[in-house]
């Protein structure tokens, strides 16, 4: 029976938010207050308290930390996928429009005076609108994450572009 008071009597002290007085320990177990002190200094109470609040908050810390991360990690993925959903309007929208003036231009009964009637800036800037647009779009599913330049140069020399390399002199392709 008192190996089962002190081992009380330590879980008690040691796990307890507010460090127990050995009084109040005493009158608990029904022990004098200094058999609860002798136990206290015999079996390191003190530094057992220490390691274990410190390991508590270890494991608050960890868990607060973990909880921060899964919660910033769905704020980011619910970004991407907002700012996927306006690149994707915008390359639509410049898309829809330069489709618009490539049908009109190849209709036209002359299509080269149509094609001077365009201003050549607003074909730029529609271009530029297009190609934010999908870098955009890359960028907010992490496409720039996993592009391999080769397997991308191959497949662009599959579909006749021709590679060049810009640190070395242009030579004729044809």
């Amino acid at each position: 029976m008192p190996d089962r008071d002190r081992i009380e009597a330590e879980k008690i002290y040691v796990q307890s938010p507010e460090i127990p007085s050995l009084r109040e320990l005493g009158q608990r177990l029904n022990r004098h207050k200094s058999v609860i002190g002798y136990w206290k200094k015999k079996f390191a109470w003190s530094s057992k308290r220490q390691a274990y609040w410190e390991e508590i908050e270890k494991l608050s810390y960890t868990k607060a930390v973990e909880k921060v991360s899964d919660i910033l990690s769905e704020e980011s993925a619910n970004l991407a996928i907002e700012h996927l959903r306006h690149y994707q309007k915008f390359r639509q929208f410049g898309e829809t429009l330069l489709n618009t003036l490539i049908k009109k231009i190849s209709e036209a009964s002359d299509p080269i005076a149509a094609l001077q009637q365009v201003n050549i800036r607003d074909i730029n800037y529609l271009s530029q609108l297009c190609d934010r647009s999908v870098k955009g779009e890359g960028a907010a599913v992490g496409l720039h994450l996993q592009i391999d330049p080769n397997t991308a140069a191959r497949t662009l020399e599959s579909l006749g572009y021709v590679i060049i390399d810009p640190t070395k002199p242009p030579t004729d392709v044809n």
